[in-house]
């Protein structure tokens, strides 16, 4: 093995990529074994190996379940990585940005031998605390044996390198879902690249939503990735030709992770007590963290008189270029009905 890395770098190859059938880091029947854990085993013996040779990525096998590593050092413990999210073919990818340690995954099965997790006291907490993913097998739902378990879920992972840059997702095919049709359950990447420059947080897909009383209230809805968890809306009314944010009624809402985007979070927050046909500033995103999005502004509605608004119904987007072309459909309605006080 030593030879042939060597060789592939001095050959060139920016990323070197092991296939191991039976490997050392799994979280099903083999993780206990004694040529897995034992003194002279895989985990004591090759998994310092493929730190020390600068390998990326171990795809293992063997274990039949879905199983990732953070990155393993030498000595056996996972790497404090920093990492960012970037989208990639559509889906919000978490990369860890040039790791030193060794990333080991096991892509469960694509037939229909299942085996469930192992939980013998060996392995303990410590040890699962080493994974990114470790959870019981999602055959298991269709049965408490391996046997009645079997042939209901197979995965399969799709690896894209561009450069520096790994991008890894993990389909899921549900004999008993979505038409046995391939769904994805897990993405993780790598970058190496040394000028890497960190992706700042943003704030996206920011509505304003009726709440309550139209006269004396706002609801606000708005997007980030899962790495932004406060959800603070600033209000101030609009008396000059910029906000002073630092005067601003502060408000903290709530978030949930949406079902078709894994790795973002939905934010809401509502706003009450507010004048009455007056246009105010406002700006949505991590107080904390200083992730804020643009200014935008809105009116509340008159307590009488002519009120308009605009409707519109199922945007529905599954992923970020279908949500930009909501927005873009809601920013043409704006413009093609100037005087609406609200879009919903």
């Amino acid at each position: 093995m030593k030879q042939d890395v060597a060789e592939a770098k001095a050959a060139g190859a920016e990323w070197i990529i092991v296939n191991i059938h039976k490997g050392p880091y799994t979280t099903s029947n083999h993780a206990t074994d004694s040529d897995i854990i034992g003194a002279n085993g895989e985990r004591k013996k090759i998994a310092p190996l493929m730190n020390e040779l600068g390998i990326d990525l171990v795809l293992q096998g063997h274990d039949h379940i879905y199983a990732r590593t953070k990155p393993i050092k030498s000595d056996g413990t996972a790497e404090d990585v920093s990492k960012i999210t970037e989208t990639f073919n559509g889906q919000s990818i978490e990369y860890s940005v040039k790791p030193d340690g060794t990333i080991y995954m096991i892509p469960a099965t694509a037939g229909a031998k299942v085996y469930f997790k192992n939980v013998k006291p060996e392995l303990g907490d410590a040890y699962f605390s080493l994974f990114e993913r470790a959870e019981e097998n999602h055959a298991r739902q269709y049965g408490d044996t391996t046997s009645l378990a079997r042939g209901h879920v197979q995965n399969f992972v799709s690896l894209t390198i561009n450069g520096g840059k790994l991008s890894t997702i993990t389909y899921e095919i549900d004999q008993n879902k979505y038409n046995a049709e391939p769904f994805i359950v897990d993405t993780f990447g790598i970058i190496k690249e040394s000028d890497t420059v960190p992706v700042p947080e943003k704030v996206s897909k920011v509505t304003v939503t009726f709440h309550g009383d139209p006269t004396n209230s706002k609801g606000l809805t708005w997007y980030t990735s899962d790495q932004v968890t406060e959800s603070n809306l600033q209000v101030v009314e609009k008396t000059a030709a910029a906000p002073d944010f630092t005067q601003a009624k502060s408000v903290q809402g709530r978030s949930a992770q949406p079902a078709n985007a894994p790795s973002e979070l939905m934010h809401k927050a509502e706003v009450t007590g507010l004048k009455a046909n007056t246009t105010y500033y406002y700006r949505v995103g991590d107080a904390s963290r200083q992730v804020w999005s643009e200014t935008g502004t809105f009116r509340t509605a008159p307590e009488k008189g002519k009120f308009t608004f605009i409707d519109l119904a199922d945007t529905q987007a599954k992923e970020e270029d279908e949500a930009i072309l909501s927005s873009e459909t809601l920013a043409k309605a704006l413009a093609t009905v100037p005087d609406a006080q609200k879009a919903c």
